[in-house]
């Protein structure tokens, strides 16, 4: 039996597991989260400003991470022992503009007017990383409006097709290799329910699913032929 212990503020102090593993918590007089304690002694300590911002977190080794934030509460800055300093830019709207780690390696995003994620790129010192960018597009296409539409990489380009209801119909992705782009797609299909009925590989594989009056399914066909069956639950108790 798992035993759980509260102060007198109702804050979760102890917890004890059936082999008598004891983890302690320690709060501080605003009932905030200083230290937990684990089986081994091993202590995480945190550390909060004036503004009740994590500054400080250090590890069972007093190994800590240092946290920095600006006037509207973004972490811009971040040192740890083992990543060393992390640095964060922010755009007017709150969305994270770029980070920037120890290594020299840049991260930029860019956001449209929804503050979704339309491009990250990033850029690094020759020999660390090389440089790629991820776009994203939305609402484009047939029944795409409030839903991502299409992503691009280094590697090709992805797009997601949905029926009017939002659910996802078609995925197809041309990948590239050397000068030649190849397409794979993959289709989806739902019963009258709404549940995933079917999928078809790009190979033309079918995989079907069949539900019984739950709607839990009960038999899996490959091609239309049972490939698993007489699927059966156990009555919870």
């Amino acid at each position: 039996m798992t035993q759980y212990q509260y102060d007198a503020q109702g804050n979760l102090k102890q917890i004890s597991d059936p082999l008598l593993h004891t983890v302690t918590h320690q709060f501080d007089a605003l009932n905030r989260l200083t230290q937990t304690i684990d089986p081994a002694n091993g202590r995480i300590r945190q550390e909060r400003d004036a503004l009740d911002q994590i500054t400080r977190v250090s590890d069972p080794r007093d190994i800590a991470t240092a946290y920095t934030y600006n006037g509207f509460g973004d972490v811009i800055q971040e040192v740890s022992a083992d990543l060393g300093t992390t640095a964060y830019t922010y755009d007017s709207a709150g969305n994270v503009k770029t980070v920037l780690d120890a290594r020299g390696v840049k991260h930029t995003y860019s956001w449209d007017a929804l503050n979704r994620p339309i491009q990250r790129a990033h850029s690094a010192p020759a020999g660390v990383l090389a440089t790629a960018t991820i776009a994203w597009s939305y609402d484009t296409g047939v029944n795409g409006i409030g839903w991502l539409t299409g992503m691009t990489d280094e590697s090709g380009s992805t797009g997601f097709g949905y029926d009017p209801y939002g659910r996802l119909l078609i995925k197809t992705q041309l990948v590239k290799l050397g000068n030649v782009n190849y397409a794979r797609t993959v289709s989806y299909q739902y019963d009258s329910a709404g549940r995933a009925s079917q999928m078809v590989y790009p190979s033309g594989v079918q995989i079907s699913t069949l539900y019984g009056a739950d709607s839990r399914p009960v038999e899996i066909r490959v091609n239309g032929q049972p490939l698993i069956g007489n699927i059966a639950y156990h009555r919870l108790r």
